[in-house]
């Protein structure tokens, strides 16, 4: 998908999540692979299909998202967790083996456990956006009522560009998801359960 701006084209950028938990294994704490899969109902029929599906604790383009994570399409009006970190030098080998199949077409590769995302929500509950709404929409932010849509840019010269402030919902779902994977695996240590990423354009 390509996005454009200003007469320019900008690739769409896109986020691979994979799940690992450090467990006791042999007596030794390992990171394992943490990720659920599910039967492909394409594989029988269709070419270039596997046979099963991996069940992400992510799905989606989110930009603030990606943003937040490791200053990846970022605008500039909040922190994020941590610049790209590369994989982890534990990194599991399925994990490293599809980083691999992505070659260069991965980039900028980290890692963050559930811990540091609940650190950061607590640290930061709301984001700072900025955009361009009507005037509608300017007049009723004036009163308190935040935008519930709005755009990078338009033409429309009857928008105006504001900034306000809305409570930081980016990571909910992420950490949700890992809860819940987290529990299903017997790991509640917040430090025992990661996700280890990367994008492509």
């Amino acid at each position: 998908m390509e996005q454009k701006k200003k007469g320019a084209i900008i690739m769409g950028c896109d986020i691979h999540i994979h799940t690992e938990i450090l467990k006791n294994v042999n007596g030794t704490e390992t990171w394992v692979n943490g990720d659920f899969y599910k039967r492909n109902p394409d594989y029988s029929h269709s070419e270039g299909e596997e046979r099963y599906e991996k069940v992400s604790v992510f799905r989606g383009r989110d930009y603030r998202f990606f943003s937040i994570l490791a200053d990846v399409r970022s605008d500039g009006n909040n922190p994020y967790i941590s610049q790209p970190k590369g994989l982890p030098k534990d990194v599991t080998a399925s994990v490293e083996e599809e980083s691999e199949f992505w070659g260069l077409d991965g980039h900028s590769h980290s890692y963050l456990n559930l811990d540091e995302l609940k650190q950061y929500i607590e640290k930061y509950p709301t984001v700072e956006c900025e955009g361009f709404i009507s005037q509608d929409q300017a007049d009723k932010l004036d009163q308190g009522i935040s935008p519930n849509s709005w755009c990078g840019w338009t033409s429309d010269k009857s928008y105006v560009r504001r900034k306000w402030n809305t409570p930081n919902n980016s990571l909910e779902n992420i950490i949700s998801a890992l809860e819940d994977r987290g529990h299903e695996m017997y790991v509640y240590d917040p430090k025992k359960i990661r996700i280890v990423f990367w994008f492509d354009n």
